[in-house]
């Protein structure tokens, strides 16, 4: 078992809870009731939303597949760059756009697991 991407896999199945429970809170609700964007603006929003909270039980699950099969490098070096990026733009973001990291804290939540299933990929 690699214990790194398990971390890894689970960390993003919590970055996946916070993102429907408390993202959908704060910031889905409100975009459904934002009815100052056009219809087709807000529904492609939300669509996008749960794309996102469906992206980090796939990627999350697959971390935790690969932790658990051997031979799963390859899905595992492909899911930590993927997520490492979404970690980037997550950092970069809120800088050019006036937030903080903390009103904005996508970027740290998901660059710790992208990053601990690339050092899985080199342990």
């Amino acid at each position: 078992m690699n214990i790194w991407y398990l971390a890894a896999g689970i960390g993003l199945l919590v970055d996946g809870a916070i993102h429907l429970f408390l993202g959908g809170r704060e910031i889905a609700m409100p975009l459904r009731r934002c009815f100052a964007l056009e219809p087709v603006q807000r529904w492609v929003l939300w669509y996008c939303w749960h794309g996102v909270t469906l992206l980090f039980a796939v990627l999350g699950g697959a971390l935790v597949w690969a932790a658990v099969t051997p031979g799963s490098a390859d899905l595992a070096v492909a899911v930590g760059l993927l997520v490492v990026g979404f970690g980037a733009l997550g950092l970069a973001l809120p800088g050019r756009v006036g937030l903080s990291l903390r009103e904005m804290p996508q970027g740290l939540l998901v660059t710790p697991p992208g990053l601990l299933a690339l050092i899985g990929a080199m342990a």
